[in-house]
């Protein structure tokens, strides 16, 4: 007889999942699979950690060879991948086996995966269509991704702490920039509210799924290279100026973050 419920794995979510795609993968996937593996296995967290490092290991393979059918190949192993990456920190929580290290396996298997999967998707493209072009995006565009990913994880922390310490700015000039934003964003707020998704630039969890699903598995690589990288721009810069907008203090001279 199973020992936890569904229920029991959900209250065990950390924090708001601000990316479509975690309708899908952490609302019903993930939280089912961790389900099962709390109450029929004894895998532990860090081993599933290991398991989705590996199927990263297994698209990147897949990447490299770049023909469709590999590249089909490898956006399903990245689509298993990043959904097992939900549910290694679940079990972990339900079971009350969080520990630092794992924290840092996850990431180190995150980043890893990642930077393989893009360099050798980017190869792969290089090759085939033969342009001086894909090399100069297969140097610089692995590092640029792996930067915003981790940039903005610090940013988000600094935003949260900045808004209990930092209070906003009321001037006349500040609520009419806000209010103009939050008139702009209208009724996607409220939606993204409802649904928790990110209603000023995609997630990083969403350009990965541009960059290794979407793009490989529908044979349009070099597009959704390009979609990814301008929202992985808009996202350096974009959540930034809002930030700014809404807490000018934060960043005056002898304000602490």
């Amino acid at each position: 007889m199973a020992s936890y419920t569904i229920e029991d794995i959900k209250r065990c979510r950390r924090g708001n999942y601000n990316y479509i795609g975690g309708l899908i993968l952490v609302d019903f996937l993930a939280v089912r699979i961790a389900w099962f593996v709390v109450n029929y296995t004894r895998l532990t967290p860090n081993k599933i950690t290991l398991i989705h490092f590996i199927l990263k290991l297994c698209a990147s393979l897949f990447f490299y060879f770049g023909l469709r059918n590999y590249l089909i190949l490898g956006a399903l192993a990245y689509l298993i991948s990043i959904t097992l990456d939900d549910v290694d920190g679940k079990v972990a929580r339900v079971r009350g086996e969080e520990s630092p290290m794992g924290k840092y396996y996850d990431y180190l298997a995150d980043a890893a995966g990642d930077f393989l999967c893009l360099a050798a998707l980017i190869y792969s493209q290089y090759v085939i269509v033969n342009r001086e072009l894909w090399l100069v995006v297969g140097m610089l565009l692995p590092f640029l991704y792996l930067f915003v990913s981790y940039e903005s994880i610090l940013f988000r922390e600094a935003m949260v702490n900045s808004n209990k310490e930092v209070a906003v700015d009321k001037s006349a000039r500040g609520e009419k920039l806000v209010g103009f934003l939050e008139i702009f964003a209208g009724k996607f707020k409220a939606i993204t509210n409802k649904y928790k998704v990110s209603y000023l630039t995609l997630d990083m969890a969403d350009i990965a799924i541009l960059f290794f699903v979407v793009g490989p598995f529908f044979g349009l690589v070099n597009i959704f290279l390009l979609i990814g990288t301008f929202f992985i721009l808009e996202k350096l810069l974009v959540e930034k100026i809002v930030f700014i907008l809404r807490n000018k203090k934060a960043f005056l001279p002898g304000t602490v973050i």
